[in-house]
Parts: structure tokens; sequence; C-alpha cells
């Protein structure tokens, strides 16, 4: 069971996001995300699979086409205890911290699969998004080269939505599509947004919805069932800048594991991210 655990556990840590409306000047946003994740798996024992995000990312805004920038990614996890993860990746370079000791492979000096995975997935364009005024994503092109298929096959586009929906400027209260990775499928579904009072630096919105998991298979064949990603939350909007700025998400995780037919286990366990924009880039 321990690519089970592990993919689990990189599904609940592939965080990042961002998606916007029109602006008059071309410009780059930075933006970073930390997410905190626990999740307890049921497989005729516990285990308790730990891990700790951050990911910081831009986006290339030119008239209506948003140009999306991986710069970084550095996860930590564990599962019961064992050390899983502990390693950062930027376009230049994998260090790999696990055990205690810090390993850095320069990409150049790598061996080419590394080379390309790193190239090709941090610090070039992954894709580029067509958006209508609101934000509403109308097309999306993949422009990444060939190595970082598999960060791309992970949910790392998926992700990068994650806390940039459309902004309804006429409504109080809206839906919009949310999707994440879970490592082995993207979860996806509808939100509801709503404006409230407050807000620091822009117009406060609460977060709130549901996102179902049924029915797709994890590693190993097993079928997941009854599954599903509660959201809750608060994201600021700057009306100004075009942009979401600051945000906080809790997703409640919960689903069934099966072999065929066979119930054999469940998982359940808390999500909670945090989300800021970066220092503007000269």
């Amino acid at each position: 069971m321990p690519r089970l655990f592990l993919a689990l556990s990189l599904g609940c840590v592939l965080i990042a996001g961002a998606t916007a409306g029109d602006q008059p000047n071309p410009k780059q946003t930075a933006f970073k995300v930390t997410v905190q994740s626990n999740l307890n798996m049921n497989l005729g024992q516990n285990l308790d699979i730990v891990a700790e995000t951050e990911f910081r990312y831009t986006w290339k805004q030119d008239k209506q086409v948003r140009t999306l920038q991986v710069d970084l990614a550095q996860v930590k996890s564990t599962a019961g205890g064992q050390e899983q993860i502990n390693a950062r990746m930027t376009r230049t370079s994998f260090t790999d911290f696990s055990g205690g000791t810090t390993k850095e492979v320069k990409a150049e000096d790598g061996p080419p699969q590394l080379k390309r995975l790193l190239t090709d997935s941090f610090g070039s364009p992954l894709c580029k998004l067509e958006v209508d005024a609101t934000g509403k994503e109308l097309k999306r092109t993949i422009v990444a080269g060939p190595g970082a298929k598999q960060l791309i096959d992970s949910g790392m586009i998926a992700n990068t939505t994650l806390f940039h929906p459309w902004y309804a400027t006429d409504q109080d209260e809206w839906e919009a599509p949310m999707e994440i990775s879970a490592g082995f499928t993207i979860v996806s579904g509808k939100v509801k947004y709503t404006k409230m009072p407050g807000g620091k630096g822009g117009q406060a919105t609460k977060v709130a919805g549901t996102l179902p998991l049924d029915g797709v298979k994890g590693p190993g064949g097993l079928l997941i069932k009854n599954g599903k990603y509660t959201v809750t939350g608060e994201q600021t909007y700057d009306p100004t800048r075009g942009e979401w700025i600051d945000g906080k998400l809790t997703m409640e995780v919960s689903f069934k594991l099966h072999e065929g037919d066979k119930p054999i286990g469940s998982a359940s366990g808390t999500m909670n991210l945090k989300f800021e924009l970066l220092p503007d880039k000269k």
C-alpha cells in the first residue's frame, strides 16, 4: 500500500491558484499558496498522512489572455510518522532535504529526465487561458514542453485555478467552478461566492460548496466512493487590480475505499489553505 499512501499524500499537497479578469496593460502578478493537510487512512489499521506545501507562481495578463508560470514547489510529507517527501523544485534545481541532509542537484548537471522536468515545468509558460471581462475561462491552450507532462497530469494546471474564480461585479452572490488534484484524479464541482462587508484592500467574499469524488479508480485499482471535499472560507478581491489578493480555505475531505464491490477502508481529514499576493515583479 505505500504507493497508495504516497499518491494520496501528493494529492493533498498539490495546491496553487489563479485566474482573473481583463486588464488594460500587460502585467505580471505573483502569488503564494501554503497548505497544511492531515489525512487519516483506515485500511485495517490507522495511518496518519501529514503534509506541508508551498507553491509560488506567476500569471502574466495581456488583454484577455493569461499565461501561467510556476516558479517554485516545496513539499514535506510523512505517512505514519515516516518521512515520504521533503523536497523543493525550481527551474534551476531539485533540492532533497530528506533524512536531515541537503542534497541539491542542478538542472544542468542532472540526468536528462530531471532537466526536462524542471525546465519545462518551472519558470516557463505552462498554459494560456483566454478569459472574458469577468475572468471566465473561454479557451485553454497547453504550451508547456513535454517534460511538464507528469506535473500537468497530476493536476498542476487544475490547481492553478483554485483561488481565482471569475468575479461578479454586478452580483452579490454567484457560483463558479473549482478544481483540485487528488493525486489520482481531478476533484471538481461548483462553489458559491457571497460578498460580505469588509475585506482588507478589497471586497470580502465568503466561499462555500462541496466537490464530489465518487466512482473513480485510485492507485492500485482501488475504487473511490462516496467522497467529497467540503469547502469553506473567505477570499478578498481587489477591483482596482482586477485580482483576488488574499484568502483562506478549509477543505474537509472524506471518501470510502473499495476493492471491486467490497469496502475495505476509508479516509478523512482536513486541508487548510492560505493564499496571498506577493509584491509586484519589477
